[in-house]
């Protein structure tokens, strides 16, 4: 959602992937990448153009054993580019 002119949100992109409930999402420090992940136990790092849209996703596949439901970015990664 872009909320410049919070009388008039308004989807501005759709991150499509996920196969169930997004449960939780966070977006790095640095503003370059939207982590998500979800009740299909994937975790999902999106990279996003300045203008907000998806240029790419990066699927942590590994399938966890449950579903996830709090993510955060380590300064470590972030200052290493991901």
């Amino acid at each position: 959602w872009d909320v410049s002119r919070p009388a008039d949100p308004f989807k501005s992109s759709v991150l499509e992937g996920h196969k169930g409930w997004v449960r939780t999402c966070t977006w790095s420090p640095d503003g370059r990448f939207l982590a998500t992940g979800g009740s299909d136990k994937t975790l999902r790092i999106w990279t996003i153009s300045p203008s907000g849209a998806p240029l790419a996703c990066h699927i942590d596949d590994h399938h966890h054993s449950l579903s996830l439901r709090d993510i955060a970015f380590s300064p470590l990664w972030t200052s290493h580019g991901g």
